[in-house]
């Protein structure tokens, strides 16, 4: 029985020979109808079976449309500027930290991965950072933006953590049978720093604030210094520290 002619307008690869019916391999158990195409991305010949799916293929399994890829796009930069992009739009429960709050990513870098991707090679980017926010009200883009640690990225975090009972950021409350008191933590770089402990929690907050302050730390802080005041540490160690860097 003759096969029915091949119809290369049904096919988006151009179908160089119609090979009729044969085994696609060696060991295949039935011969089925095949024929040779061009690839679209490498231009390479190839084998494959005629079937449906063969219609809307493009590529060869050997370069698998590779070369039609623009440059980077396999990198952690793409997937970095594709995610942000997507968690810009989403309507799910981190809606409250980007859509509500009316947080979005600049033309230039919303419109072009390469634009974004020249800004973060030029700006310090280190695989092992994250993009994070300068001011955490501002929106993506080149003068808000830089590349940190995730421990410096969790310390810029807008948000105070719902177990922290203090209503300040970095401050433990102490509970002793006839008395309350503030202790101040600071973390930075996978190290933890013990501020002090103090008699207020405004007094605590002030000295974390201070303490990120000289030491020029990129931490979100509580806003409560005011002009050149400073709070110093009360425990001798980071006190030493605090005046070093003074």
């Amino acid at each position: 029985m003759a096969l029915k002619p091949i119809n290369q307008e049904e096919y988006k690869m151009k179908v160089l020979e119609d090979l009729g019916m044969k085994k696609p391999t060696e060991n295949y158990y039935k011969k089925v109808r095949m024929a040779l195409f061009e690839c679209t991305a490498c231009n390479n010949p190839f084998e494959a079976v005629v079937t449906t799916k063969a219609k809307n293929q493009l590529y060869c399994k050997a370069c698998n449309g590779k070369q039609n890829v623009l440059p980077n796009r396999d990198s952690k930069l793409y997937k970095i500027w594709a995610d942000t992009k997507a968690k810009l739009k989403c309507t799910d429960k981190r809606r409250v930290s980007y859509l509500d709050r009316g947080i979005t990513m600049c033309d230039e870098w919303y419109n072009s991965f390469d634009t974004f991707y020249e800004w973060a090679i030029t700006n310090n980017y280190a695989p092992r950072l994250t993009i994070d926010r300068i001011n955490n009200d501002g929106n993506y883009e080149p003068s808000n933006c830089r590349w940190v640690a995730y421990s410096v990225q969790a310390a810029n975090d807008r948000m105070i953590s719902k177990n922290n009972t203090s209503g300040y950021r970095g401050i433990t409350v102490t509970h002793n049978k006839s008395s309350v008191s503030y202790r101040t933590y600071i973390r930075y770089e996978h190290q933890r720093y013990y501020v002090g402990t103090y008699e207020t929690a405004e007094l605590a907050a002030k000295a974390y604030d201070s303490f990120i302050a000289v030491m020029k730390w990129p931490h979100t802080t509580n806003n409560l210094l005011i002009g050149d005041e400073l709070v110093p540490p009360s425990f001798y160690k980071t006190l030493d520290l605090f005046n070093k860097h003074k």
